[in-house]
């Protein structure tokens, strides 16, 4: 076996091996599928406050599909925490069903107020929100459901 060779199975091992671990790379923020991208955007202030003074937050995804063709979309909302114990927490969930009679692309938006999950601790909250969708042809073809797809993390102050 050449050197070449050799090298080319020590890496399909190394990346079988990974992949039984369960080690991945960092997952992509758009995800293409059956006609249609979907792109969670970073969380945002949108520079209004709520009754109890509270910051709305903008949960965006850009949605681009051809036409003949409706996407169903959930959304889970969360919160980073870091250390050992720090498991994210659910703000919420969202779902929808778009309709692409022509190519076209669209903002999907859900706006909620920013949590202070941390209390006094962290005057801030690490926002982030994660999506799932399924594209249906007009014709009838149901494609199957993507992985979560993760925005980018935005430190808010509360």
């Amino acid at each position: 076996m050449n050197r070449s060779r050799a090298l080319t199975w020590v890496l399909v091992f190394v990346a079988a091996l990974a992949v039984g671990l369960g080690v991945s790379s960092p997952a992509q923020a758009a995800t293409y599928r059956d006609g249609c991208t979907v792109d969670p955007l970073t969380p945002y202030h949108n520079g209004t406050f709520t009754s109890g003074g509270d910051k709305w937050i903008n949960y965006d995804v850009e949605i681009t599909c051809s036409a003949g063709r409706s996407v169903q979309l959930v959304m889970d909302r969360m919160e980073a925490d870091s250390g050992a114990n720090g498991a994210d927490d659910f703000i919420g969930m969202s779902d929808t069903i778009k309709y692409f009679n022509t190519g076209t692309t669209i903002i999907w938006r859900i706006t909620g107020a920013l949590p202070d999950n941390d209390g006094g601790f962290d005057q801030y909250s690490e926002m982030y929100h994660m999506v799932g969708f399924q594209v249906t042809l007009y014709t009838g073809y149901v494609g199957a459901w993507t992985n979560w797809d993760e925005s980018p993390v935005s430190s808010i102050h509360v």
